[in-house]
């Protein structure tokens, strides 16, 4: 699993993509992110349920649900991810409930306005659509989750420093052999090499905007 700060961080965010096949593994993020079918076929796992979406299908993805993609029949799908400031109402009627199920039927426009106002619109027609008959449960207070989560975020905000698990630990007050062990577990993968790899992204776009050295990047993104 993969925490994406890109959609995370960011306020009033409003990204959208249209394509015709769509492979993503399972990651996670702070952000409501809506997937249409709008032809083809595309199997979408969220919280390790599965959705096999065809045309006019669709499914709204709540903050912090874990999700991923895996395109069954080439075809078109719309993709809207927004931040809960987009629709504030809808977001803290739910903060604490996640639906019962993500799947609903929508028709998704096929070309989206820049105007922030109708972007604004969308977003609440998408909510308000999903929520017309829909059951919500009470989200679990899954220590275990909350507690990687909280890692994940340690790591966004301090891979650029020497950021070692042992700090991270005792910065949310658990142990550091069982974080360690439920990290990898959860994750897949170690978390000094979690680490690295948002060290890596960081750098890339720094050489690829940036008129600083490479020895200046690494220093910059935690490679000291």
């Amino acid at each position: 699993m993969f925490f994406e700060s890109i959609h995370s961080e960011k306020q009033s965010e409003f990204h959208y993509h249209f394509g015709d096949s769509l492979d993503f593994p399972l990651h996670i993020h702070r952000s409501f992110e809506f997937f249409s079918q709008l032809q083809g076929k595309t199997l979408v796992v969220i919280d390790g349920k599965e959705y096999e979406l065809k045309e006019g299908e669709a499914v709204l993805i709540f903050p912090f649900q874990t999700h991923s993609y895996k395109t069954i029949t080439k075809g078109k799908h719309a993709l809207i991810i927004f931040s809960s400031d987009m629709v504030m109402e809808y977001s803290k009627s739910k903060v604490n409930l996640l639906p019962v199920s993500n799947l609903f039927l929508y028709n998704a426009p096929e070309t989206v306005s820049d105007n922030p106002y109708l972007q604004k619109a969308l977003t609440y027609d998408i909510c308000g659509n999903f929520d017309i008959g829909r059951s919500y449960k009470n989200r679990e207070k899954d220590v275990f989750h909350k507690c990687i989560m909280r890692v994940l975020i340690y790591a966004e905000e301090n891979y650029k420093s020497s950021c070692l698990l042992e700090d991270a630990a005792s910065a949310i007050g658990y142990d550091y052999a069982y974080i360690s062990k439920k990290f990898k577990s959860a994750i897949g993968i170690s978390f000094r090499k979690y680490v690295n790899t948002l060290r890596i992204i960081s750098a890339k776009q720094l050489l690829l905007n940036e008129t600083k050295t490479i020895t200046e990047i690494a220093n910059e993104c935690g490679f000291n």
